[in-house]
């Protein structure tokens, strides 16, 4: 490649990211109904386990449902190097790609594990 490589590209929060986080919740919900009546019925300590963990399943995954995902830049550049910015961040952020798929692409960073949904980008750069 030649030149100065690919400009800033904006990324937007994911949609996507939280209807999957929702969804989990959700399933670890049904479980823990499950089993709220399955205790109900006979108490035994493996079932308050099951319990206790499908409720952190369902506070784990809504609560990271809820949470913003910071809005950024995603770049490449010429030597074929992934860099992030935050809005508003002048420096931006070395990212080494660690995972790929048709909807999610997985990069590691200074700032910990960086994850850009399909529908962050827009059609017209998201290619696989």
């Amino acid at each position: 490649m030649t030149g100065d490589g690919f400009g800033w590209v904006a990324c937007s929060p994911s949609l996507e990211r939280r209807r999957w986080l929702r969804l989990a919740a959700a399933g670890c919900a049904a479980v823990a109904v499950v089993l709220t009546i399955a205790v109900v019925a006979d108490l035994t300590s493996l079932r308050l386990i099951g319990l206790a963990l499908a409720s952190g399943g369902v506070f784990v995954a809504l609560r990271c449902a809820r949470a913003a995902e910071p809005a950024g830049e995603l770049r490449l550049d010429a030597a074929g190097v992934f860099w992030w910015r935050q809005a508003g961040q002048s420096h931006p952020e070395r990212l080494a790609p660690v995972g790929l798929s048709r909807w999610l692409v997985m990069f590691d960073g200074t700032g910990g594990r960086r994850c850009i949904w399909r529908d962050s980008l827009s059609a017209a750069h998201w290619r696989l």
